[in-house]
């Protein structure tokens, strides 16, 4: 049985397979040999000690240790936690020090997560070139998420639009129940900024927007026809946070798919335009998702990634599932929506906190995996498992 001499820094040509916990290092079949780091043998001095690099780990004795030429592997190991391959790239310097088996990592608490911010790199240049384009728009159609109407509202988006004609759309009606509908629609209505009701994966509300276009054109070609100039189409920029339907409503009044569309956000990243309407008389301009460099509003940030508005990777799912758990308690339906969420998981709330809530249902249901738990929680709530939910409540500020 050949011996291999194994040392703790890493090698840069061999690479070792990791099998399961039975204590035996075994090469890959490209290698005869393989350096790795924190073979559990004892050690036995050979006489000469590995040189030292600049900003590798500290020099250990080298040892020895035989093992067995596994001519059955093949040549990709076992992936997952009992398998892997250590090549070129892999630093072992913060792995254990043992060869067996290796746990996955403990998964955070969810009162431990930090803030949520989201500024993908794309979105500052679509803001830029959104702005210039504007001076040759007719129409702005902003576009909100009907579940949180003020959380997914751009700030600065009445500064850009100053002087232009505005439509307001709530989308996702059939995810928001009839009674918050009715009260959004007076609340907006009194606050002087309309709004109608859409649905852009079934079409709902696309005829209100070619009508108000329409509108819009014969105003305009009126007074263009007044000046001596031919009419025109109505050019139309449709606007909002990502992931709250724009490109879905484009392919809607287009009558086609023209616009890429997906159920997360970032998926547009440039502005284009397209002709829609029966007659040809409407150019809209489909624009990536607008968001601002900071949310200031942690408790709106919170809603925008329950709704999956912004991107996963700025929050931790176990803290937001606790904090929409918190939302749902702050509502007129509470106890209507909290029937559900404990029939769904049989997990009773019992007057513990969300987090603990959270952690009961990855107890019972997950390996006491809260991400995991978290992301289904989310995922029942967007796929209507709790009923229609509006996680916002009309007040003074929209």
């Amino acid at each position: 049985m050949p011996a291999f001499a194994i040392s703790f820094r890493p090698s840069l040509g061999a690479g070792l397979c990791r099998g399961h916990d039975s204590g035996v290092v075994r090469p890959c079949p490209r290698r005869g040999s393989v350096r790795v780091q924190g073979a559990k043998v004892a050690p036995t001095t050979t006489g000469r000690q590995p040189r030292k690099k600049h900003g590798d780990f500290p020099v250990e004795e080298t040892r020895r240790v035989d093992v067995r030429w596994f001519r059955t592997l093949p040549r990709v190991a076992r992936r997952g936690h009992q398998g892997r391959v250590l090549g070129i790239r892999d630093r072992v310097t913060h792995l254990p020090l043992s060869l067996g088996l290796f746990p996955p990592p403990t998964p955070s608490p969810p009162q431990s997560v930090g803030l949520v911010q989201w500024y993908p790199g794309h979105i500052a240049a679509a803001e830029r070139s959104l702005q210039a384009k504007l001076a040759a728009v007719d129409l702005v159609v902003e576009v909100r998420d009907g579940r949180c109407p003020v959380a997914s509202a751009h700030p600065a988006l009445a500064g850009w639009c100053r002087g232009k004609r505005t439509l307001l759309l709530l989308n996702r009606v059939d995810m928001v129940g009839r009674e918050e509908r009715a009260a959004w629609s007076r609340h907006l209505r009194e606050a002087g900024t309309p709004a109608t009701w859409t649905d852009g994966r079934r079409g709902g509300g696309v005829r209100e927007v070619e009508e108000a276009a329409a509108r819009l054109g014969a105003a305009l070609n009126a007074r263009r026809e007044a000046r001596g100039l031919r009419p025109r189409a109505v050019r139309a920029a449709v606007v909002g946070f990502p992931n709250v339907g724009k490109s879905a409503l484009i392919n809607r009044l287009l009558g086609r798919r023209a616009a890429d569309s997906a159920p997360r956000p970032g998926v547009t990243r440039q502005l284009t335009w397209a002709r829609a309407g029966e007659q040809g008389n409407i150019d809209l301009l489909d624009t990536p998702g607008i968001i601002p460099v900071s949310l200031k509003d942690k408790a709106a940030a919170a809603r925008l990634a329950m709704c999956n508005d912004i991107g996963e990777a700025a929050y931790t799912a176990s803290r937001i599932a606790a904090s929409f758990l918190d939302q749902v308690s702050v509502l007129p339906r509470e106890a209507e929506i909290w029937a559900a969420i404990e029939a769904r998981y049989r997990v009773r709330r019992g007057g513990i906190t969300s987090e603990e809530y959270v952690e009961r249902i990855a107890q019972r249901l997950f390996n006491a995996e809260v991400e995991r738990a978290g992301q289904r929680i989310l995922r029942d709530f967007r796929d209507l498992k709790f009923g229609e939910i509006c996680l916002e409540v009309p007040s003074s500020t929209v």
